[in-house]
């Protein structure tokens, strides 16, 4: 017998090959979307940081004190200040870290 088409191993073959090829689609954009959470959820908290710490530009340089957890304003001269704000973004990711110096 001469038939053409394809035989019900060959189907089932071709099927599971698009299945692999789809569920590795399918985590490629879950991994991406993560990613882009992630990042989305890093530069809001880097940008927080730095507007605090230009908030801490424009204070008087004598009104600048620590908060005790965030902001921390060590005294290295009577005219020099050191001044670091730490910020915990993500519990599993390390802490954003701001440091300047700032000079009277």
């Amino acid at each position: 017998m001469n038939r053409k088409g394809f035989t019900l191993i060959e189907v089932l073959i071709s099927l599971l090959i698009l299945a692999m090829v789809s569920g590795f689609f399918v985590l490629f954009f879950k991994v991406s979307i993560y990613s882009r959470n992630n990042s989305r959820n890093y530069f809001a908290a880097l940008n927080l940081a730095q507007g605090k710490m230009e908030e801490l530009r424009a204070e008087p340089f004598d009104s600048l004190k620590s908060d005790g957890n965030q902001l921390i304003v060590n005294n290295i001269s009577s005219d020099l200040k050191e001044i670091t704000i730490t910020l915990n973004w993500n519990i599993k990711k390390p802490p954003i870290i701001l440091y300047t110096m700032r000079a009277r």
